[in-house]
């Protein structure tokens, strides 16, 4: 069926993106600066960068949780806003279109290397019935650019560009590292796996890795003690994930991952597609943040997932459909009133 030159597919992942559009600007709308006290401390680090110069960077006052330093990048990006005194507004506009850019990348990816627009749907809907993701992708914060960068990684990586997988790949890195080296590890894996003898994926990992070593050599002396103190979680998450783990569980992955879970049993790794390949080994990467960062672990696991389990469904019956709509609406319901509660 069309609708305008466009099938009913499309057409539901357009309104998914939508709706986390409209989320956007409402939140932006609401709130005289962008949400969460991420944003807060990150606006005051790069006032000092303005102020003082790029040694701001390593002063104890801007130390993450674990006294470890972030990398420059996304506090250079605000430089020039915050210089002209723009910087809130250039967060607002930033909250409208960050998460629904990487959604709608990683729909493009999903519909280019998934199966077409049914695919694109499935993989849309359940990306939007978990709130971890979102939480992930919508701060203005590095980790929502780190997404952004990953998503246009993973549509790099299938699509044969090895210099734009290298620079989001990099992108990645100077944004959120060490967190960036975790995601990237099934890249990796897949090219000594199966691109070994195309040179120009080898050097694209040589790249990625010679352009990772300064940031590698600026952290190095701060990773011990950053292992060491890093809580792992928020305090309030962490009561929070202690109090009520189902809850916390279903409300960062969503219902449908929970209620659907068995479809994965369905899934052989010489069926999959290099994308669910891509995706499985990520899944099985993020396993390794469970002991530091296990919210963020849960946040991203969201991502892969959405791609995997609709392809152990495949066509599956409109009863489950029904269902994963369901949830869908239940997670963009959340969002929606989780925006006039969160800290700003």
């Amino acid at each position: 069926m069309k609708l305008s030159g466009i099938d009913r597919y499309l057409w539901v992942c357009i309104i998914v993106v939508a709706l986390h559009l409209i989320v956007g600007v409402w939140a932006s709308a609401i709130y005289p600066m962008p949400i969460g006290q991420d944003y807060k401390w990150h606006r005051s680090l790069v006032q000092a960068i303005v102020e003082r110069g790029p040694s701001a960077i390593v002063d104890r006052v801007f130390l993450s949780a674990g006294e470890m330093p972030y990398p420059p990048l996304y506090h250079f990006l605000f430089v020039l806003p915050v210089y002209l005194g723009y910087q809130d507004l250039f967060g607002r506009i930033l909250q409208v279109f960050l998460f629904s850019a990487t959604l709608s990348v990683l729909i493009l990816v999903a519909y280019r290397w998934g199966g077409g627009s049914y695919y694109a749907m499935c993989t849309a809907l359940f990306l939007a019935s978990g709130v971890g993701f979102w939480d992930r992708g919508f701060q203005v914060a590095p980790q929502g650019f780190e997404m952004l960068f990953l998503a246009v990684a993973i549509w790099a990586f299938l699509g044969e560009h090895p210099v734009a997988f290298v620079l989001s790949a990099l992108g990645m890195v100077y944004m959120h590292a060490p967190v960036p080296w975790i995601l990237l590890a099934p890249f990796f894996v897949l090219v000594l796996l199966f691109r070994a003898k195309e040179s120009c994926w080898i050097l694209s990992l040589f790249g990625i890795f010679l352009g990772s070593i300064p940031l590698a050599m600026f952290l190095a002396p701060y990773a011990v003690s950053a292992t060491v103190k890093h809580s792992g979680l928020l305090s309030a998450q962490k009561a929070f994930m202690y109090s009520r783990p189902i809850l916390f569980t279903v409300l960062y992955l969503g219902p449908a991952f929970i209620l659907t879970a068995h479809f994965l049993l369905r899934l052989r790794w010489h069926k999959l597609w290099d994308l669910h390949k891509l995706m499985a080994v990520l899944a099985v990467s993020l396993l390794a943040l469970l002991p530091l960062w296990a919210d963020r672990a849960l946040g991203y696991a969201v991502m892969p997932l959405s791609f995997l389990i609709p392809f152990a469904m495949g066509e599956s019956k409109r009863g489950w459909m029904l269902v994963v709509v369901a949830f869908a609406v239940w997670g963009v319901l959340v969002k929606f009133l989780m925006v006039p509660v969160m800290d700003v």
